[in-house]
C-alpha cells in the first residue's frame, strides 16, 4: 500500500458494506468531508473539487457517488453513437485520471462508489492501479453460514458477544439483508443493557421476522426439529421456491453431513475436516456439531429418502407440497 494513492473504489450492490468500508478508510480529526453525488453534479464541478485545497482543515476526503464514467452507458440502439459525446468522455476520463495521478500521497482521500461498473473502463483500470477497487456482493440464501459469521463478527465489532443458537436464530428471523441485520443487532444491544452476549431467548424477544430462507430448513433438519421444518417449507413454497432445487440443497446438506460424521469417526477434528472436504471451517464446524445427531446408515437413508421424492416429484404428478411435508416427516423421525 506505501506505493498506492489514497483512492478508493467500492462498487457491487450491497450498499451496508460499502457504506462500512467508507467508514473505515482512515479518518483524521482534521479532515473534512464533501460527498458529491455525480448524477446531479457534472464532471467539471467534480474536477473543481477535485483540484480546490481546503480553507479551514489540512486534510479533506472526497466521496464520489455513482460516476458515470466508471458504468457502461446505455445506448439506443435506433440511435447512432454520439462521436462528439465519445469524445467528450474520453477526455474528462483522461483529465480525471490526471487529477487523481497528481493527488499528493497525503491530504487528500478520493473514494468512489457505484453499484455497477465496467472493468473495462479506462477510468476503472486507472483507480485500481493507483489505489484500492473493490467489490461487494449480498449473500444469497445458499451462503447461511457466511451471513451467520458476519452477525457474529458484527457483533463482536460492537464489543459483545452473540451464542452460535443465537445468531442462527437471528439469521433464521431476519434473512440476509445485512441493513436489517445491523438494525437488529443494535436493537439486541440496546434490549441486553450490560450483559455481554446476545443469547437465543433475547433474540427471540426482539427480533423481527424478514424473508423466511433455505438456512432456516437446513437448521430444522438438522436438529430434527420436525414443527420447525414443515413451518420453513411451507414458507418457502409460498414465496414460490422451486422444489427441484430445494431438494438439491437438500441433498447437498445430507451428503456433507455424512463426509463430517464418517470422518468425525475417524477422529478428525473439524479444522482438518475443511481442508479435506474444500469446505468453510465455519459450515464444517457446524455440520460438526450436528453429526452426533445422526448414525451414518441414517444419512444414507435420508439421501435415499430424498432421492425417491425427487423421482416422485418427476414422475407422478403428486402435488409438490405434499411430498415434500412427507419427506420432512420421515427425515426428522428416522
Amino acid at each position: 500500500m506505501s506505493n498506492k494513492k489514497p483512492v478508493y473504489l467500492f462498487y457491487g450492490e450491497e450498499d451496508f458494506l460499502i457504506e462500512e468500508a467508507v467508514r473505515k478508510v482512515p479518518f483524521g480529526e482534521d479532515e473534512s468531508c464533501e460527498v458529491v453525488d455525480a448524477k446531479e453534479t457534472d464532471l467539471d464541478q467534480i474536477l473543481n473539487i477535485l483540484l480546490t485545497q481546503p480553507m479551514l482543515f489540512s486534510r479533506r476526503r472526497i466521496v464520489i457517488q455513482d460516476l458515470e464514467l466508471l458504468s457502461s452507458p446505455k445506448i439506443d440502439p435506433e440511435e447512432s453513437a454520439n462521436e462528439e459525446e465519445k469524445r467528450k468522455s474520453e477526455r474528462q476520463t483522461d483529465q480525471l485520471i490526471k487529477v487523481l495521478n497528481d493527488l499528493p500521497d497525503e491530504g487528500t482521500t478520493v473514494i468512489f462508489t457505484a453499484v455497477q461498473v465496467d472493468k473495462r473502463k479506462k477510468l476503472f483500470k486507472a483507480i485500481d492501479k493507483l489505489g484500492v477497487t473493490r467489490e461487494f456482493k449480498p449473500f444469497s440464501d445458499r451462503e447461511g453460514d457466511q451471513v451467520v459469521f458476519w452477525i457474529e463478527e458484527y457483533v463482536q465489532s460492537r464489543r459483545r458477544k452473540i451464542t452460535p443458537q443465537a445468531a442462527d436464530l437471528l439469521y433464521e428471523i431476519v434473512g440476509s439483508n445485512l441493513r436489517l441485520l445491523a438494525s437488529e443487532i443494535e436493537k439486541l444491544i440496546t434490549y441486553i443493557g450490560n450483559k455481554p452476549t446476545i443469547e437465543d431467548k433475547d433474540v427471540s424477544s426482539v427480533a423481527s421476522f424478514g424473508s423466511i430462507n433455505t438456512f432456516f430448513l437446513f437448521n430444522a433438519l438438522r436438529d430434527k426439529n420436525l414443527p420447525r421444518a414443515l413451518d420453513a417449507i411451507s414458507r418457502l413454497l409460498r414465496n414460490r421456491e422451486a422444489p427441484a432445487p430445494l431438494l438439491a440443497a437438500m441433498a447437498s446438506q445430507y451428503r456433507m453431513l455424512l463426509q463430517v460424521k464418517t470422518l468425525q469417526e475417524e477422529g478428525l477434528n473439524p479444522y482438518r475436516m475443511a481442508g479435506l472436504l474444500g469446505a468453510k471451517p465455519y459450515f464444517v464446524n457446524r455440520c460438526y456439531e450436528k453429526a452426533r445427531n445422526f448414525s451414518v446408515k441414517e444419512l444414507k437413508r435420508n439421501l435415499g429418502l430424498i432421492l425417491q421424492t425427487d423421482l416422485r416429484l418427476k414422475t407422478t404428478g403428486e402435488p409438490a407440497d405434499r411430498l415434500l411435508e412427507l419427506l420432512l416427516v420421515d427425515l426428522c423421525h428416522g
